[in-house]
């Protein structure tokens, strides 16, 4: 069960406050803000990387095919995807390389030229390799043709490579990768991105040149975006920074405004209605509080402070209307007091009236409506043993509601 304020120590009030709430939730929503734009505005900068690359590539496989010959590309493809298919399934799982080996052994000029064909396109273009390949789809695999790659790392013709279904269908018939490949437009591309243990990221574009039998040929065109990647790091980092300087001066302009607009003046407000209610038992009650309040916020809080001051004032006025109507009935009654006694002290009080009489007694009495009354009183006679008017005796206490009104003169009927 939560605390109320009032079993609350210093600490534990200053925490619930209605300004650390707000600071705190303030903080909270900067860094949610910050943390999502930092996240998003780094999506957007991949994805636009992505598809440039993406673009560039799938541009530059479609130029380079057009150099390229493609009646003796014909020829070694056919002979290395005739020798591919001569190969069991079992000697290709085996060995990637199973078929590099006899393929190597009659290689024809015509290759030769087509290689250095394509080492002139490689130069155009740095961090780039271009290599021309067949697509096995049924068993997703890419099988090298040419392959422009000088290191130890070349792929000779034979050599095979898995592919996933995804790149398959990018480069055979383009695919929309993700929504912002429709924000630039709405080709589909026949590239796509990937990433090599080896090489890092790479982005690679295919150009389809021609079948063999079931089997498409395709000019590649892979580009490093170990760059592209490096530089993006960079702008998220400096990204990040720019905006956790912007997040924090706005952050601290924000806990001022509202501390100014907000939580000051309802700290005044408080602070005048405990110093009323003190004053209030105190009957100090001509000191003003809420109207020495200047909370100029445009908003509720405003509205509310015009509210106690009108507040204040109208008490004030009921509470001095009260005390005049309280100190004018306080007159009236004394002075209503006064002329009761007076009018009492006027009447007969001395009792027996004729105290050498003993055959009648007479009494008096006098009850108002009010506070005082009129000129005349009520009188009773009362005959000790003697016959009445009603004819019968009566005892002289016994029967008193018996007896006659009579007029204020005293004398018996």
């Amino acid at each position: 069960m939560s605390k109320s304020i009032l079993e609350m120590n210093k600490r534990e009030r200053k925490h619930n406050s209605f300004a650390g709430k707000t600071v705190r939730n303030i903080i909270s929503l900067s860094l949610a803000i910050s943390i999502a734009a930092g996240l998003f505005a780094f999506y957007l900068y991949w994805c636009s990387i992505d598809y440039i690359y993406r673009a560039n590539t799938a541009k530059d496989a479609r130029i380079i095919a057009q150099s390229l010959d493609l009646n003796e590309l014909r020829k070694e493809a056919e002979k290395v995807s005739g020798m591919y298919d001569s190969m069991t399934e079992e000697e290709l799982k085996d060995d990637h390389n199973a078929l590099s080996g006899k393929i190597e052994q009659v290689q024809s000029p015509a290759y030769k030229i087509q290689l250095d064909e394509l080492y002139k396109q490689k130069q155009a273009s740095e961090d780039r390799e271009l290599y021309i390949a067949f697509l096995d789809t049924e068993h997703r695999r890419m099988v090298y043709v040419i392959d422009t790659d000088t290191s130890e790392k070349n792929c000779p013709p034979g050599y095979w490579d898995e592919c996933n279904q995804d790149e398959i269908e990018s480069y055979t018939e383009g695919k929309v990768h993700h929504w912002f490949d429709r924000l630039y437009g709405s080709e589909r591309l026949t590239a796509t991105t990937y990433v090599m243990e080896e090489y890092g990221f790479r982005s690679c574009g295919a150009e389809k040149l021609f079948d063999v039998g079931k089997y498409p040929v395709c000019v590649f065109c892979e580009q490093n975006m170990n760059k592209a990647i490096n530089t993006s790091i960079l702008f998220m980092i400096q990204y990040t920074l720019l905006v956790t300087v912007i997040t924090v001066i706005v952050l601290i302009l924000s806990i001022r405004s509202t501390k100014k607009k907000t939580v000051e003046p309802i700290n005044k407000l408080a602070a005048s209605a405990l110093a009323y209610t003190k004053d209030s038992k105190e009957n100090h009650r001509d000191t003003p509080h809420f109207a020495q309040l200047d909370i100029r916020t445009g908003d509720e809080l405003e509205a509310l402070s015009i509210a106690m001051k009108n507040m204040e004032s109208d008490l004030a006025e009921y509470v001095k209307n009260l005390t005049k109507i309280t100190a004018e009935k306080e007159r009236v009654n004394t002075e209503l007091a006064l002329a009761k006694r007076i009018q009492a002290d006027m009447l007969p009080n001395i009792f027996p009236a004729f105290p050498d009489r003993k055959e009648f007694n007479i009494f008096a009495s006098m009850t108002p409506a009010k506070e005082v009354g009129g000129d005349f009183y009520v009188g009773k006679r009362h005959s000790c043993g003697n016959v009445y008017d009603d004819g019968k005796k009566h005892d002289s206490v016994k029967d008193d509601n018996r007896h006659k009104p009579f007029a204020g003169s005293g004398r018996c009927k």
